[in-house]
């Protein structure tokens, strides 16, 4: 398993959480990637320019994040290039699904490419996403968005 941060800039930390108790972790890693403002269409550069080669048809890709782009360009297209070179497309968002699209949040344009789109924002929703994962049965009230790619 690789993960990746990002906030102005995008960056593997997989090291870093592999080697370090949870709060060094963040510690280093928001050192790293610094406070700003979320930036996921440069991040979407930043994969695709050093890890895209490693995403495969055995990849499972989960992001995490509100997808409010603080004005920035979103950069579905290179989104959606990560999704179709994988074999599942997962994004877990930290807030209700009330919040989608309103303001700078453009989840619409990176849902189309995904398999499955949650809200993550309770332990209930993290269950529930890890159920589907596992098993692929879907729990009504917190299962995911319709998207166009698979239904679970």
């Amino acid at each position: 398993m690789r993960s990746f941060a990002f906030s102005g800039h995008l960056i593997e930390v997989s090291d870093i959480l592999d080697t370090r108790s949870p709060e060094e972790a963040m510690s280093e890693i928001m050192s790293k990637v610094g406070f700003g403002s979320s930036d996921y269409g440069g991040s979407f550069k930043d994969f695709e320019k050093d890890f895209m080669r490693s995403v495969t048809p055995k990849t499972t890709v989960i992001v995490l994040g509100d997808a409010r782009t603080n004005g920035r360009t979103p950069a579905e297209d290179l989104f959606a290039k990560v999704a179709q070179r994988a074999n599942r497309t997962f994004w877990l968002n930290p807030e209700p699904r009330l919040y989608w699209n309103y303001g700078d949040s453009v989840m619409s344009s990176y849902e189309p490419f995904c398999d499955g789109a949650f809200e993550c924002w309770q332990t209930e929703h993290l269950e529930n996403f890890v159920d589907i994962v596992a098993t692929g049965r879907v729990d009504l009230r917190t299962g995911p968005a319709q998207t166009s790619r698979h239904r679970y």
